[in-house]
């Protein structure tokens, strides 16, 4: 029985745009349930309600697909391992569906690769285009998922478990720079800088996983991933985070941050999760 104070609906073939909301890209039907709670202090009862904790996320090596859809002020008034665990669901599940999207679109293509589709078809130069590929083999390169333990970590720096003002203002989870004054854009304190906004958690997840994947900063971590998925050798955080040098201006000491927070809170452990095949829930914060 979920809790009085929250009202909840559900819609049926709820259709939504992946770059903004959680949603299949082969955009079957599915039963979306919208969760409205008034502060972020009211999520751990969301997730209560549905018998979800995040000892048995790492147990069962799955969670449900529960997906908060927004960040808001109150959530400086959570602490402790509340704070923690709450936060690391919340990335894990946008992270993981952000990941089946990117695996749909691999499925995709070697579909149409398969049904002796060429280069020049529509539906592969819409993917090229999208991750800046200039051909098929380097789009297969990009067109991998990363391990959930390198985005919760970032996450956990970049926004400072989601309290920073851009987090809070934008759901700005990773600290990606944009033009001052460019749609969707939150300037800084400092100079021209500015940090681009999202609509949803799940957009932010979903851009930052772009950047890394397209980004030729990346090159390193994108050649290593693609060589050990090449030889069916899983790939975890750890592998690939000496490979974020350029992600920050402190170079090898944020490698050493990103490093100890994926150590002291455990997170590969959450590399190889799963979201449960059920149908999804939405929560709303409302401030």
């Amino acid at each position: 029985m979920r809790h009085l104070f929250l009202w909840a609906f559900s819609v049926l073939s709820f259709m939504v745009n992946a770059a903004n909301e959680p949603g299949k890209i082969d955009d079957s039907e599915k039963e979306t349930t919208y969760v409205y709670i008034d502060s972020y202090t009211q999520l751990d009862s969301v997730f209560k309600s549905y018998a979800l904790s995040i000892d048995k996320v790492r147990g069962y090596q799955e969670t449900l697909p529960i997906f908060v859809h927004n960040i808001q002020p109150s959530i400086k008034d959570v602490n402790g391992q509340t704070k923690v665990d709450n936060f690391i669901m919340m990335i894990l599940s946008s992270t993981l569906e952000v990941n089946n999207d990117i695996l749909s679109e691999r499925r995709q293509l070697n579909q149409l690769l398969l049904s002796g589709k060429t280069e020049q078809s529509k539906d592969i130069q819409a993917l090229l285009k999208k991750y800046r590929a200039k051909n098929i083999e380097e789009l297969k390169v990009k067109l991998l998922p990363l391990p959930p333990s390198l985005v919760i970590a970032q996450a956990i720096v970049e926004s400072g478990w989601g309290t920073s003002r851009f987090a809070i203002e934008g759901n700005a989870l990773f600290g990606k720079h944009t033009k001052k004054g460019s749609p969707n854009s939150m300037p800084a304190a400092a100079a021209n800088i500015a940090l681009q906004a999202y609509e949803s958690i799940y957009a932010a997840v979903s851009d930052y996983e772009l950047n890394i994947n397209t980004h030729p900063a990346y090159k390193k971590l994108r050649d290593t991933r693609i060589q050990a998925n090449n030889n069916n050798i899983p790939v975890d955080g750890i592998d690939l985070v000496n490979a974020l040098k350029h992600y920050s201006e402190t170079g090898d000491r944020y490698i050493q941050t990103i490093t100890k927070v994926i150590s002291i809170y455990h997170l590969n452990e959450f590399d190889h999760c799963k979201l449960k095949n059920t149908s999804e829930v939405i929560v709303k914060i409302n401030k």
